[in-house]
């Protein structure tokens, strides 16, 4: 296997519908705490320094976007030059989920960058409910659309906020994609 690309920098661009997760998804990564009460983003980036294997510095440049269509277009400003996108639905909005398939990935797309799935506040999800999107559909549709990774989380009680952006560094650093592993062996490098 080869090596990992090395790079100094990751610039990841959040994007999803409205009021999904997305800012809360990023301040419990970089803070540790959950943010009280909800205002909507327009557009906020944040920087945070990562130790790679204890010892590489890798600055991790996270774009939080808004998700409304009425700033589609200082949305997109942001995109230039993204290595890492995290398209992002809410586990019990299948709405949410259908967008990410129906406008995210087009709206992404000729930006030619890898994006991994994230599907938001799985601690609201409930087995059977319609309106919910079971972990298997989102794996099926991740692999489809050939996203880099699929991973669901819950920012409030911070399950797998850190395994999101675990799979950030290691996309934006160019290792294989865990959704596509080859057989005989794992392909990944733990942080």
């Amino acid at each position: 296997m080869a090596p990992a690309l090395k790079k100094s920098s990751i610039k990841c661009v959040l994007v999803g519908d409205g009021a999904v997760g997305k800012t809360c998804l990023f301040a419990v990564y970089a803070k540790g705490e959950f943010p009280k009460g909800y205002i909507p983003t327009v557009m906020d980036n944040y920087s945070v320094t990562v130790f790679v294997k204890q010892k590489e510095p890798v600055i991790l440049e996270v774009w939080d976007t808004a998700g409304q269509e009425d700033f589609a277009a200082i949305r997109e400003l942001s995109y230039p030059g993204t290595d890492v996108f995290v398209v992002c639905y809410s586990v019990s909005s299948m709405s949410s989920f259908r967008n990410v398939w129906d406008f995210w990935i087009k709206e992404i797309q000729n930006m030619n960058a890898p994006f991994v799935v994230c599907g938001t506040k799985e601690d609201l999800f409930q087995e059977g409910n319609p309106q919910h999107v079971s972990e298997e559909q989102a794996t099926d549709y991740a692999k489809k659309f050939k996203a880099w990774a699929s991973v669901r989380c819950s920012a409030i009680q911070a399950l797998r906020v850190n395994v999101l952006f675990n799979y950030v560094l290691k996309c934006g650093l160019g290792q294989p994609s865990p959704l596509f592993k080859k057989k005989g062996g794992s392909g990944c490098v733990l942080f």
